[in-house]
């Protein structure tokens, strides 16, 4: 009894040959085996959520597109690693300050007035 590839083999596939590039290349930009990229692709071997992953940044996908292939387990994975696409400044510095052991409480509520203010 043979077993078809999963979803994503086909959609692997099928950007590859959108973005013109190769298997081995993708799985060399990607960082995985080209071997372990073949099994995926052939269907041989199923692709972990961090597999799929690193595959989907060499194929330039987002966590959204991982998730529409039915692999929310990646597409987290992937947005763990890709940097916020719209930071918040101000939060972010009021962030590092808060977590700060260099500062006391009074200099943290004085540093983050300053950042806040200057915000506005």
């Amino acid at each position: 009894m043979t077993t078809s590839p999963p979803p994503e083999a086909k959609i692997i596939d099928a950007r590859l040959d959108e973005l013109d590039m190769s298997a081995r290349q993708a799985a060399i930009t990607a960082d995985i085996s080209p071997t372990l990229m073949l099994q995926i692709r052939k269907g041989d071997r199923a692709a972990s959520a961090r597999a799929l992953a690193k595959i989907a940044r060499a194929l330039w996908w987002t966590p959204a597109d991982l998730a529409n292939m039915g692999r929310p387990d990646a597409a987290g994975i992937l947005a763990k690693e890709l940097p916020d696409p719209d930071p918040d400044p101000t939060a972010k510095i009021v962030g590092q300050i808060r977590s700060s052991r260099e500062f006391t409480e009074a200099q943290k509520r004085h540093l983050i007035g300053l950042v806040e203010r200057d915000a506005r």
